[in-house]
């Protein structure tokens, strides 16, 4: 056999030596998870729920009157309040005219400022006048109890009540609106979702994310911005159910 043919049957015997263990001295491939890999953006919540609101307010008839009935309630609920005390101060002023006050004149009380000795420095008639605001006989407290049976101050009272409890209402109404918005705001992302192909919609609160392995974030909040605003059928007053027809 010659030289050539010795160096040319010994590479064939190296080729398919190599091509027979390649198999068992390869490390596998590392396996890849089946199926698309998951998309998933970020909406800034409290801005879409404050737009959904907005919308919400432009899209009632009623709201500018309901606005305006309430700022009047506020104002005339103030008023009564101002007139009440007013009445309520007259009274006790007239309880301390008519009955008068014994720590005030009564010279043989001990505890009158009249017979309180004077130390230097200090002045006799800041303290009668202290007196004056407190007073301390049986006969101005009972005085002071007749204030409520003012017939005056009961009937701005029964006026005042009427207008019932105007800032808890307030604060029901501007509840129910926003659990409406928040409630819309869900129906809107997730037909903004499928219309555009994403799986996932996160609130954009970054402590929130544990790890984000390619460090990309997409916000899709002003996009979701446009959406709701294209969508204004959403953010309509509910339909009123009219009255059943009453046979004769």
């Amino acid at each position: 056999m010659s030289q050539k043919l010795a160096v040319s049957f010994i590479l064939t015997l190296l080729t398919g030596c190599g091509q027979l263990q390649s198999p068992a001295s390869q490390a596998p491939a590392a396996a890849r998870p089946a199926g698309p890999e998951i998309r998933w953006v970020v909406a800034d919540t409290r801005k879409l729920t404050e737009a959904v609101e907005i919308a919400i307010i432009n899209a009632d008839p009623d709201y500018q009157t309901e606005k305006k009935r309430y700022a009047d309630s506020k104002q005339a609920q103030q008023l009564l309040r101002e007139q009440i005390d007013e009445l309520e101060q007259a009274d006790k002023r007239k309880c301390i005219d008519e009955r008068g006050n014994p720590r005030q004149n009564d010279p043989n009380n001990s505890s009158s400022p009249l017979n309180t000795p004077m130390l230097r420095g200090f002045s006799r008639p800041s303290r009668l006048s202290a007196e004056i605001q407190r007073p301390n006989k049986p006969s101005y407290w009972d005085c002071v109890k007749t204030i409520a049976e003012d017939p005056l101050i009961s009937d701005l009272r029964t006026q005042q009540s009427r207008f019932g409890n105007i800032e808890q209402q307030r604060r029901n109404t501007e509840r129910e609106r926003r659990q409406r918005a928040e409630t819309i705001l869900s129906k809107l992302a997730a037909d903004y979702g499928q219309a555009h192909g994403y799986p996932l919609i996160l609130n954009n609160i970054s402590q929130y994310v544990l790890f984000n392995r390619n460090k990309v974030v997409l916000d899709v909040t002003d996009d979701l911005l446009d959406y709701i605003a294209a969508h204004p059928e959403a953010t309509q007053p509910p339909a009123v159910a009219a009255d059943p027809a009453v046979n004769p």
